[in-house]
């Protein structure tokens, strides 16, 4: 969805599909974030598989076009919690998943890169990534922490 910024009303409403080699191998995307106007970076895990793919959508003119940029073979998480949050760090060109209080960095190939975990026993309702500083909303007790990336 495209909303203006100027009023804040609705411009445009597109529908696409994300499918790895087949129509029939459809991908639901639960998670994304957007890199700039045109571009998004999205997240889909395939329970069965035991993987999550990392997808980048690019609009052409009036069309997404989406292409795999990487894979994670396996689980981040062994109670299948989902995805809470993803970031994109355009600078160093990584990506930041979040899951209950585990935070996960991996590059655009789907390597990881390193993970965290902050003992808060409060769940991500959010995270992003802003010049050299990862942000991270919790829940509960509405909370905004802010780290330095190194």
């Amino acid at each position: 969805m495209q909303i203006s910024k100027k009023d804040l009303r609705i411009k445009r409403i597109w529908t696409f599909k994300i499918w790895n080699k087949s129509a029939k191998d459809g991908r639901y995307v639960h998670n994304a974030v957007f890199i700039n106007d045109k571009k998004f970076i999205a997240v889909y895990h395939s329970a069965t598989e035991h993987r999550f793919e990392y997808w980048e959508v690019t609009r052409r003119g009036n069309s997404w076009h989406p292409v795999e940029i990487g894979a994670t073979k396996g689980e981040f998480m062994r109670n299948n919690s989902p995805v809470q949050g993803i970031a994109y760090d355009k600078k160093r060109k990584q990506i930041y998943l979040a899951f209950n209080d585990y935070l996960f960095k991996t590059n655009r190939a789907g390597k990881v890169l390193t993970s965290g975990h902050f003992h808060t026993g409060r769940e991500f309702e959010g995270i992003c990534v802003n010049d050299s500083y990862l942000y991270a909303e919790l829940a509960q007790r509405p909370e905004l922490l802010r780290q330095k990336i190194k």
